[in-house]
């Protein structure tokens, strides 16, 4: 009789409401942590029998059910907005008595979209080419950048310099790129981008070719006839793009940056002719390949009387 009357009254102190403020904790979701999927877990528990439910601030601030059956623990899935929910977590017990707490909850179920990438696919880098990615994320985790053979691929991360948003841009210097340059060599790069819910999704692969070896100047002679100097140039440049100078003698005119002299190999072989105002003459020839290395020579000097 009297372990009946003993478990009589512990059932009635567990079901019977308290006159003093009752517990809400939230164990699911948790306050400021980004999610991958509108469909959320909620796990709520009391102290004592309750009633839950929640409103979203920002929105319509009417109140929703979560479990309307009075329970110590609510665990249901509930669908929310994308971005960020400002919500109230109601939970009400059977005096009538309410505890609120308010939780952030982001979701961010959208993968990141990947716009554009850069250098364009087959053209010339050197080592310190600049690798972008233009692209739209707004909760931005990290960017990674990779790049090899296919046997061998660095990874590059830059965290510091990306930021989340539309239409960002985000640039990176491929640290061992060296590795695979001389006269050149084909590569490939692509880029991963992450958010803070793990929604992840990769460019597609481009191939570039590696050079990072200035052109070698050989041989280089000047005649002068008149007014017109002949250049003869032997470069060895697998990859070669020009041969510009500048010149100390503007004749008068207004100074260019630069003037071209060969756009073109035969051979290994450069020879033009050009004409020049009299006077002194001190040019800076600089040899350029298509990957951005260059050789500068500035040894040409001539007098035109």
């Amino acid at each position: 009789m009297k372990l009946l009357f003993a478990f009589s009254i512990t059932i009635a102190l567990l079901i019977l409401p308290s006159v003093f403020a009752h517990t809400l904790v939230i164990n699911s979701p948790l306050n400021n942590l980004p999610y991958g999927t509108r469909s959320v877990p909620f796990n709520l528990s009391s102290s004592d029998l309750s009633t839950f439910h929640y409103s979203d601030i920002n929105n319509s601030a009417r109140w929703i059910q979560i479990c309307g059956n009075p329970t110590f623990n609510c665990i249901k899935n509930i669908r929310l907005r994308e971005g960020l929910n400002m919500l109230m977590i109601k939970a009400t017990n059977l005096s009538g008595h309410v505890n609120l707490k308010n939780i952030k909850v982001t979701i961010d179920s959208k993968k990141p979209k990947i716009l554009e990438t850069s250098p364009r696919r087959d053209s010339f880098i050197n080592s310190s080419s600049i690798f972008s990615v233009n692209y739209t994320e707004e909760n931005l985790d990290k960017i990674n950048l990779y790049y090899g053979t296919t046997k061998d691929v660095k990874v590059e991360t830059n965290n510091s310099n990306c930021t989340s948003g539309k239409n960002k841009n985000c640039d990176f210097t491929a640290e061992e790129l060296s590795k695979f340059g001389g006269s050149g060599r084909f590569i490939e790069f692509w880029f991963e981008v992450l958010d803070k819910s793990n929604n992840a999704v990769n460019s597609s692969k481009s191939r570039i070719k590696v050079d990072t070896s200035p052109p070698e100047l050989i041989f280089i002679n000047t005649r002068i006839d008149d007014r017109k100097v002949t250049f003869i140039f032997d470069v060895i440049e697998e990859n070669f793009e020009e041969i510009t100078y500048t010149d100390s003698n503007d004749c008068g005119l207004l100074p260019k940056p630069s003037r071209a002299l060969c756009r073109r190999l035969d051979n290994g072989r450069c020879v033009v002719t050009r004409r020049f105002c009299t006077g002194s003459h001190n040019l800076n020839i600089t040899i350029s390949d298509k990957a951005g290395n260059k050789l500068i020579n500035n040894t040409e000097a001539f007098t035109i009387i």
